[in-house]
C-alpha cells in the first residue's frame, strides 16, 4: 500500500465483504489480520474468522457485531495508522 488512501480504499472493500458474510453467519466472530511490509513484499490486511493460511498474518483487532460498517471501519483505521503495512518504496 502506497499511502493511507490505499489503506482506506482497501478497508472499505473488506468491510463491505465482511458485512455480507456477517449477515449470513451472525454467530461467527471476525477479525482484522495484517501482514507486515518486508523488503521482499508489501504488507496488507484482510478480514477473516480464522488465522489465514499464510503464517505471515498477525491479528490486528476484532470486528464488533453490534457496530455499524462505518464504526468498524473507523476502529480499524485508528489501528491501521500504527501497523507496518505501507510500502517501503
Amino acid at each position: 500500500m502506497k499511502d493511507f488512501n490505499d489503506i482506506i480504499a482497501r478497508a472499505k472493500l473488506e468491510i463491505e465483504a465482511w458485512f455480507a458474510r456477517q449477515c449470513r453467519e451472525p454467530f461467527t466472530d471476525f477479525y482484522w489480520w495484517y501482514a507486515a511490509t518486508t523488503p521482499e513484499r508489501d504488507g496488507g490486511f484482510l478480514i477473516a474468522a480464522d488465522r489465514p493460511a499464510n503464517g505471515d498474518y498477525a491479528i490486528a483487532g476484532s470486528l464488533g457485531k453490534n457496530l455499524t460498517k462505518e464504526q468498524n471501519l473507523q476502529r480499524f483505521l485508528e489501528t491501521a495508522r500504527r501497523l507496518p503495512i505501507l510500502s517501503m518504496q
